[in-house]
């Protein structure tokens, strides 16, 4: 089947040691080298990807980031005019408060005139 030079693959199974058959010099090597090729090759394709992804890494990293940075701002802003809210609110509350106080006393005013006159 194979001419020329050939070697005998060995394949160890646990103690034992088996031939599987010959193979031609020229055969492994040329298997030998499209493996350490396609091996080289995958891995500069890997380390190109892992480049990659780590320069985008850096850029999402930036970006988070700035937008951590401007939330932080408007969360402080939002801070600010919730309590300027509450201010108002409890300002307002206070004036209507006052407001009622006197439509009451009128209320009163007004029943008790009207009582006098009777």
């Amino acid at each position: 089947m194979f001419r020329g030079l050939s070697v005998c693959l060995l394949v160890t199974t646990g103690s034992c040691t088996q031939t599987v058959e010959p193979i031609r010099m020229q055969s492994l090597t040329s298997f030998t080298r499209r493996i350490s090729v396609a091996g080289l090759a995958k891995l500069v394709e890997a380390t190109a990807a892992v480049s990659e992804l780590s320069r985008q890494l850096a850029v999402k990293e930036r970006e988070l980031a700035a937008a951590t940075a401007r939330a932080d701002e408007v969360l402080v802003d939002v801070t600010a005019s919730a309590r300027a809210a509450e201010t108002v609110k409890t300002q307002v509350q206070n004036v209507k408060d006052k407001a009622q106080t006197l439509v009451d006393d009128i209320a009163v005013r007004s029943l008790a005139r009207a009582l006098s006159r009777l």
